[in-house]
């Protein structure tokens, strides 16, 4: 999986990120980037959470999509951690 297939990285999301990149620089439209990502992060343990709640024979499958995707944002998320750290190594 990657960005793309989770709404990160769009043609047209690039384009606007590219504009912020101008007024915020990279340091700060990635850490926006990565409040984004925990947000969704939050929104997928509370799917997780109710799926488990749920008794019906539908929730493995739901909790088995939703963990699929939390191990995709966690991969992407360490992408953008590991950016911000470049960048910050380029400022010392």
């Amino acid at each position: 999986m990657n960005a793309l297939r989770h709404g990160f990285a769009t043609a047209g999301r690039d384009v606007a990120l590219a504009a912020q990149h101008q007024n915020l620089g990279v340091v700060e439209a990635t850490h926006e980037l990565l409040d984004e990502i925990d947000v969704e992060r939050v929104k997928l343990l509370q799917k997780i959470e109710q799926a488990l709640q749920q008794s019906s024979f539908l929730a493995p499958e739901a909790v088995g999509k939703n963990v699929r995707r939390l191990a995709a944002l966690e991969r992407y998320s360490a992408s953008g951690f590991l950016q911000l750290k470049r960048h910050a190594g380029k400022l010392k």
